[in-house]
């Protein structure tokens, strides 16, 4: 069973720049027992993630946007529980 709450707030800022800050919690239980457990794995996940983007910095006419995102999981699993950061950068079409 998996749930996750969530917020994002985005704003466009003088000269075309665009950024947006996002913060989320996921909860996950599973129904069976861990093998070598007697209870079912539970994870909790905390996320933060920011993003910036410029339409007049285009690559082939798309505007590239930079996502980092830094994600905190705990498990009552110690192989499931770490930390990470996760950059992707993404392009955008306007027609």
């Amino acid at each position: 069973v998996a749930q996750s709450l969530g917020a994002k707030f985005s704003r466009q800022v003088r000269y075309g720049l665009s950024w947006d800050v996002g913060l989320g919690r996921d909860w996950r239980n599973y129904i069976e027992d861990f093998a070598s457990m007697s209870e079912p794995r539970s994870d909790r996940t905390n996320k933060i993630s920011v993003g910036v983007s410029h339409r007049k910095v285009t690559f082939r006419e798309a505007v590239p946007k930079l996502t980092c995102a830094f994600s905190d999981q705990n498990s009552n699993v110690a192989l499931y529980t770490f930390n990470s950061i996760d950059c992707s950068l993404a392009l955008s079409y306007s027609f």
